[in-house]
């Protein structure tokens, strides 16, 4: 368990990153929103009016971004994000083509995701994260490494 201090120098760290006050300031709800910037701006892994579906999208920067990249209306495009914690949507730079739900992404089935996206995602994202306990980490971030692996590829369990 991590003492006070050292929280407090964690908080301290966060609360002063280049990266937080960034996004605080240009309406991001976190600082994960840049890291979508930069492998968009190096891949280009959303084109204007993809459908788009992000896994693991609590906060919500991710979607903010991926909407963003999807153009004008009249291009089309859907973000569907996806979380096992209770997900909004951010009303800053998200619009009526973003959409969430809760639910656990290793229980998805085809039918779900096509209920959103008749004929697939053309961008599977991924920022999945489990919560650490210091025991079989290692073991359960593959699981949800391999969960967005198969649902990109559709492959099911």
């Amino acid at each position: 368990m991590l003492s006070r201090p050292v929280v407090a120098a964690w908080t301290k760290g966060t609360i002063q990153d280049h990266f937080f006050k960034e996004a605080k300031k240009q309406g991001y709800v976190s600082r994960a929103a840049y890291k979508l910037v930069e492998i968009q701006r190096k891949h280009k892994v959303i084109k204007p009016g993809n459908k788009v579906l992000d896994l693991g999208c609590v906060p919500g920067a991710w979607l903010q971004v991926a909407c963003q990249q999807l153009g004008r209306r009249d291009k089309g495009g859907l973000v569907l994000g996806i979380d096992i914690q209770e997900v909004t949507v951010p009303p800053k730079y998200c619009d009526d083509r973003v959409a969430v739900l809760q639910a656990d992404a290793r229980l998805l089935t085809p039918e779900v995701l096509q209920h959103y996206a008749q004929d697939g995602f053309d961008t599977i994202l991924s920022d999945m994260l489990q919560f650490t306990s210091g025991v079989n980490d290692v073991e359960l971030s593959l699981e949800l490494a391999g969960t967005a692996m198969n649902v990109a590829t559709g492959h099911y369990y």
